[in-house]
């Protein structure tokens, strides 16, 4: 699972270009996602410490 803090400018919109599809979704909204093993211990974290600020 890849996951990048982001923001959008203005009036764009997300597209994808190398994945088959991408959603948003908050921490506390992933619980409702199946996730690998080995991504759960980043759900976690992002859940205990929230999302990174984007510069």
């Amino acid at each position: 699972m890849l996951m990048y803090p982001c923001s959008l400018v203005g009036t764009q919109e997300p597209r994808c270009i190398e994945v088959a599809d991408w959603i948003w979704a908050t921490p506390a909204q992933m619980d409702a996602y199946d996730m690998l093993p080995a991504d759960k211990p980043l759900v976690e974290r992002l859940q205990r410490i929230g999302i990174p600020r984007v510069p």
